[in-house]
């Protein structure tokens, strides 16, 4: 199972600010795009893309199933491919 991520795979990155009315606070939230796969499942794929972003990055939000592929060999499934978009919040210092 593999990981794509480069500076290719980072396609969009950008802020994303969410306002909460009831304690007028403000968070904000970065986008980075991911791209993974699995001989598994296509679940298995999020879940590696959670765990090997979660290396380096903290705080994960949320992960966006942008799109999804699967290769085909001898009519069955060998690889399934994901591209997501994975949010998590700037930590304050």
């Amino acid at each position: 199972m593999m990981i794509c991520i480069n500076v290719l795979s980072i396609i969009s990155t950008y802020h994303n600010a969410i306002i909460n009315r009831k304690n007028k606070t403000m968070s904000v939230l970065k986008v980075i795009e991911i791209l993974g796969n699995s001989t598994v499942s296509f679940e298995d794929a999020v879940q590696d893309v959670i765990n090997e972003t979660s290396k380096t990055v903290k705080n994960i939000k949320s992960v966006y199933i942008q799109d999804m592929q699967a290769t085909v060999n001898n009519n069955k499934i060998t690889e399934y491919r994901i591209n997501t978009k994975v949010s998590f919040g700037i930590l304050d210092d």
